[in-house]
C-alpha cells in the first residue's frame, strides 16, 4: 500500500490538469487508510472530481465536509485548500458574496503559512470574482499580483490560467489585441503541459475574441474545437457555455434555428448542473433570437427573466447588457421615450463600470433614436461618440455598424461627398453579419443613384434584398422592394415597377398587421411583467422581513435549506421576573415593552454580524457564525452579550402617550437579563410552508439555553468551550472567572465561567 503523502502528491498533480477520473481514483486508495487526514484528502479529492465535471453542488458538499475534518485537527494548510476550493466551487454556483469570503480566508491563511504558490492562486480566483461582480480595477490588480508570483515561482500551469484570466479581462474591456496576444500565450503553455482543460479553456476564450472583433469563421472554429475537447474530458459546464457560444455565431450569421436550437440545448445543460449564472446567459440569448425573429413579447419576456437572475446574482455588466437589449426592443415597436430610458439606465450602468466598449454600443443606439425621430445631427453627433470611444480598430462588426449609420444620416442630410469617403473605407467583406452588408449595399445603391448610375443602383439594392430575405427580415424586404419600386419608375421599367409595388404592398400589409398585433402582445406582456414583479417584490419583502437575507434568496430560488456549520456561537438571553412585571402592568403595554427591549437588542445583532433567530415569549435567540462562516463568532458573540447587558442597564423604559397611565415604570426598576453562551456544531435551516421560520438545532445549542438558565441575573454565564474560544482570540482581551462545576440538565457536572470583561 502506497503511503498517504504519495497518494496526496497525485492528488495536487490530479487537480492541477483537472484530471477527473485519477481525482477518484485516488481518493477509493485513500478510503483504505482510515485516518482523519486520508479522509480530508478523499473529500477534497472527490469534490475537485465533481467540480471538473460540473456538479457544483454535490462538490461543495464534499469540499464542506473536507474542511470540517481539516478544522477538526487544526491543519492550517488544507484549511486554506478547502476554503480555496469551495470558494471556487461557490463562485460556479453563482455565489460571489460567498467565493469571496472563502477565498479572503484561503488567501490570509496563505499568507500566514508563506504559501506563495497559495497565495499566487488565490489571488487570481479573487480577480475572476471581481471581474464578473464589474470591479474591473480590482480584477486586474489581483490579475497582475498572481501572474507576477506564478512567474517568480516558475510554475507553467498557473502562468497559463493566469495568462488566460488576464486575455479575459482585456477581452472583457474591449482590448481585443491584446485578449488574443495573451490568449495565444496561455495556449501554447497549456498544450505544452498536455492540459486538455486547459486548452479548452483558452480555445473557447480566443472564439469570444474572435467574435468581438467580428471573425465568425475562426470563432466557430475555436468553438467547435473547445466543445469537442470538453466533452470528450466530461466538463460538462465548460461544454454548454461554449455550445452557447456557437449559437452566438449562428445567431450573428442569421441562421437563426441553429442559433435557438444551440442556445436551448446550453441552457438545458447549465440548469442541470446548477450554474445560474451561465442560464442567465442563455435565457438571455434566446430572447435576442426571438428579437431578430421579431416574435417581441417573448423576447421581452425572456430578457426581463434574464435581467431578473442577473440583478439577483449581483452581475451589474450583465445588467447592463440586458437593460440596453430591452430598449433595443422598444426602439423596434416605435416606443422611442421607453427606448431612450433604457438606454440611459445602461449608459449610466457602464460608466459606472467604466466599460468603454458597452458605452460605445448605448451611445450608437441613441443614436439610432434620433435617427428614427428625424434628429439627424443629434444622430450623428452620437454615432461620431460611440465610434470615438470605441475606436476603429475595436470589433470589426460594430465599427462598420456604425460607419453604416453614419453614411446613412450623412446621405439623408444630403452631404454625399462625406458619406462616399466613409464608405470607400468600409470593409464588409469580412463581416458575417447580413443586415450589415445589406445596410452597407444600400447606401452604395443611394450614392449611385445620386451620381446617376440607376443600373449599378439597382445591382446594390437587389444584393441588399437578397440579403435580408435570406434570413426572414420581413419589414426590411418591404423597404428594399418600395426602393426598387421607386428606381424601375425612373427608370421606366413598368414590369419591375408592377412586381415591386406588390412584393411591397402584400408585405406591408401583412407586416402592419403583425405590428398592431405585436404592439398589443407587448403592452399585454408588459402588464403581465408588471405584476409579476409586483408580487415576487411582495413575496420577497415577507422573505426579508422574516429570514435573513441570503436564506431568503435561496427560498426563492426553490432550495430546501438545511446546513450544518461546525463552529458558531449560540446566544440565550432571558427577562428576569418577567411574569411578575407583566402582573403590575397593563396588558396593553407589554407588547411595547417587549418591542422596546427586543428592538433594542436587535440593533446589537447588527452591529455584531449576529443573526437574531426568534424571540419565544419574554426570552430572545440568537447565533454567531450563522448563516454567514465568521472565524471569530464567539468573539463576535461575547462583544454583542456584553453590549446587550451595557444597554439594558441604560434602558429608559418609554410608553406612547395614548396608552395613558404609565407610573408603573417606578416600580419596574432596571431590566435585568441572564444571558448564556455555548459553542460548537449547529444544524440551521428553515421550517414551515405557510409561515416560514429559520431555526437552529442542536447539541450546542441545548448547552447553551442551560447556560442561560443556571446564569444569574446581570451576568453572562459561559461554557467551558466557549471560554476556551476565546482565550484563543487574537483580537480582543476578556475576562473570564471560574465558576466552578455545576450541574447542568442531560450533561452532567460541566466547568463553566463568568464572563465579566471584554
Amino acid at each position: 500500500m502506497r503511503t498517504f503523502e504519495d497518494i496526496n502528491a497525485d492528488i495536487k498533480a490530479s487537480i492541477e490538469i483537472s484530471d477527473a477520473d485519477a481525482l477518484l481514483r485516488l481518493a477509493e486508495e485513500l478510503d483504505g487508510l482510515e485516518t482523519l487526514q486520508s479522509k480530508g484528502a478523499a473529500g477534497r479529492a472527490v469534490g475537485w472530481a465533481l467540480y471538473c465535471r460540473g456538479n457544483f453542488s454535490q462538490a461543495l458538499d464534499h469540499m464542506r465536509r473536507a474542511l470540517s475534518i481539516y478544522e477538526s485537527i487544526d491543519d492550517c494548510s488544507n484549511i486554506a485548500n478547502a476554503s480555496g476550493a469551495i470558494g471556487s466551487v461557490l463562485y460556479s454556483l453563482s455565489d460571489y458574496p460567498g467565493a469571496l469570503s472563502y477565498h479572503n480566508r484561503a488567501l490570509a491563511l496563505y499568507e500566514e503559512l508563506g504559501d506563495r504558490r497559495g497565495v499566487a492562486r488565490t489571488l487570481g480566483n479573487i480577480g475572476n470574482v471581481h471581474a464578473i461582480t464589474g470591479d474591473y480595477q480590482a480584477c486586474l490588480d489581483h490579475l497582475q499580483r498572481s501572474l507576477k508570483l506564478h512567474e517568480e515561482l516558475g510554475n507553467p500551469s498557473g502562468v497559463a490560467n493566469l495568462t488566460g484570466n488576464v486575455g479575459n479581462f482585456y477581452n472583457l474591456t474591449g482590448n481585443n489585441d491584446l485578449a488574443l496576444e495573451h490568449f495565444r500565450r496561455a495556449l501554447a503553455i497549456y498544450e505544452q503541459l498536455g492540459d486538455r482543460s486547459g486548452v479548452a479553456f483558452v480555445t473557447t476564450n480566443m472564439g469570444n475574441a474572435y467574435w468581438s472583433i467580428g471573425d465568425f469563421p475562426a470563432a466557430l472554429e475555436h468553438f467547435r474545437r473547445a466543445r469537442s475537447i470538453s466533452e470528450d474530458i466530461g466538463d460538462r459546464d465548460a461544454a454548454a457555455r461554449v455550445i452557447g457560444n456557437i449559437g452566438v455565431v449562428y445567431e450573428g450569421s442569421g441562421d437563426y434555428p441553429l442559433a435557438l436550437e444551440h442556445f436551448r440545448r446550453s441552457l438545458e445543460l447549465l440548469q442541470d448542473i446548477g450554474n445560474r449564472s451561465g442560464a442567465a446567459l442563455a435565457v438571455g440569448n434566446i430572447g435576442d433570437v426571438y428579437f431578430r425573429t421579431g416574435n417581441y413579447p417573448e423576447a421581452l419576456e425572456h430578457h426581463y427573466r434574464a435581467m431578473a437572475m442577473h440583478e439577483e446574482l449581483g452581475e451589474p455588466r450583465r445588467v447592463a447588457v440586458i437593460t440596453c437589449k430591452i430598449g433595443n426592443l422598444y426602439n423596434s415597436t416605435g416606443d422611442y421615450p421607453a427606448a431612450l430610458d433604457h438606454y440611459r439606465r445602461a449608459l449610466t450602468m457602464y460608466e459606472d463600470l467604466d466599460d468603454h466598449a458597452g458605452s460605445a454600443e448605448v451611445i450608437c443606439n441613441i443614436g439610432v433614436v434620433y435617427e428614427n425621430t428625424g434628429d439627424y445631427e443629434v444622430a450623428l453627433d452620437h454615432y461620431r461618440r460611440a465610434l470615438e470611444l470605441r475606436g476603429e480598430g475595436g470589433n470589426r462588426g460594430f465599427t462598420s455598424v456604425l460607419h453604416s449609420n453614419i453614411a446613412t444620416t450623412l446621405l439623408k442630410l444630403n452631404r454625399h461627398v462625406e458619406a462616399s469617403l466613409l464608405l470607400e473605407k468600409q470593409d464588409v467583406a469580412g463581416i458575417d453579419d447580413p443586415t450589415i452588408r445589406a445596410e452597407y449595399h444600400r447606401n452604395r445603391a443611394t450614392l449611385s443613384e445620386y451620381e446617376g448610375d440607376l443600373e449599378a443602383a439597382g445591382e446594390h439594392l437587389h444584393r441588399a434584398l437578397a440579403l435580408v430575405k435570406n434570413i426572414g427580415a420581413r419589414a426590411e424586404t418591404a423597404d428594399y422592394h418600395k426602393a426598387l419600386r421607386d428606381l424601375a419608375l425612373k427608370q421606366n421599367s413598368l414590369a419591375d415597377y408592377v412586381e415591386h409595388n406588390n412584393e411591397y404592398q402584400r408585405i406591408t400589409e401583412e407586416v402592419n398587421g403583425r405590428d398592431t398585433a405585436t404592439r398589443l402582445a407587448m403592452q399585454a406582456k408588459q402588464r403581465e411583467i408588471d405584476a409579476r414583479e409586483r408580487e415576487h417584490a411582495q413575496h420577497m419583502a415577507v422573505l426579508h422581513s422574516t429570514l435573513p437575507k441570503n436564506i431568503a434568496d435561496r427560498v426563492a430560488r426553490g432550495e430546501t435549506v438545511n446546513d450544518h456549520y461546525e463552529y458558531a456561537s449560540v446566544l440565550f438571553l432571558d427577562i428576569v421576573g418577567f411574569t411578575a412585571i407583566s402582573d403590575i402592568i397593563p396588558p396593553g403595554h407589554v407588547v411595547h415593552l417587549l418591542s422596546q427591549i427586543f428592538s433594542t437588542l436587535d440593533e446589537i445583532c447588527k452591529g455584531h454580524r449576529v443573526t437574531k433567530i426568534k424571540t419565544i415569549g419574554d426570552s430572545y435567540m440568537a447565533v454567531a457564525g450563522v448563516p454567514d462562516v465568521l472565524e471569530d463568532h464567539a468573539q463576535r458573540a461575547a462583544l454583542c452579550a456584553a453590549d446587550m447587558l451595557s444597554a439594558l442597564n441604560a434602558l429608559v423604559i418609554s410608553m406612547p402617550p395614548e396608552l395613558g397611565d404609565t407610573s408603573w415604570i417606578q416600580d419596574v426598576g432596571e431590566i435585568k437579563v441572564r444571558i448564556g453562551l455555548h459553542c460548537g456544531p449547529v444544524t440551521a435551516g428553515v421550517i414551515g410552508t405557510e409561515r416560514l421560520q429559520y431555526d437552529v438545532w442542536g447539541d450546542t445549542v441545548n448547552v447553551a439555553s442551560r447556560m442561560e438558565s443556571t446564569g444569574e441575573p446581570g451576568r453572562i454565564h459561559v461554557s467551558e468551550a466557549f471560554a476556551d474560544a476565546l482565550r484563543s482570540a487574537p483580537y480582543h482581551n476578556f475576562t473570564l472567572t471560574e465558576r466552578g462545576t455545576i450541574d447542568v440538565k442531560g450533561k452532567g457536572a460541566m466547568m463553566t465561567y463568568w464572563l465579566e470583561g471584554a
